[in-house]
């Protein structure tokens, strides 16, 4: 498994892997939306040892706060830490570049998800009701780099 930054050329996988992990109801990201970030925020890969693309993350970054906008392993490869080594990785980049918080939305219900950040130190702040298409609701947390 090898851990890099997202290229132009894994779009189209990137694609495919998105209809994987979402549903129209949790704002999935377009083709467009895909060559934006990997220009603009800080956008992450695992490939598998094809070398193909099997999960990625993607932050958006603001000036001296980021946020979590999306975490997604293809369902054949879950199970298999590659969410925690991405959200990790990410977490320790942007602590290097001076960011000071991180922050997230996700669904109330998404159990996993949520064990996930708190395990890696998010912590909840508040909880935004009907957030999703679905109406489902909202979880905030945020993560404190460490300075």
């Amino acid at each position: 498994m090898i851990l890099r930054p997202a290229q132009r050329r894994d779009v189209p996988t990137l694609i495919e892997l998105e209809t994987y992990c979402f549903s129209p109801a949790d704002y999935p990201l377009s083709r467009s939306s895909f060559y934006y970030h990997i220009t603009n925020n800080l956008m992450m890969v695992i490939e598998d040892a094809f070398g193909k693309v099997i999960a990625y993350g993607l932050v958006l970054v603001h000036y001296t706060r980021s946020k979590v906008y999306s975490l997604c392993v293809h369902p054949e490869h879950r199970g298999q830490g590659l969410a925690e080594k991405l959200l990790h990785a990410m977490l320790e980049m942007l602590g290097s570049q001076g960011f000071k918080h991180t922050d997230l939305e996700v669904k109330v219900n998404n159990h996993k998800a949520i064990a996930l950040y708190e395990r890696l130190g998010f912590k909840p702040l508040k909880t935004i009701a009907g957030f999703y298409k679905d109406g489902a609701d909202a979880h905030v947390m945020e993560y404190h780099h460490a300075i």
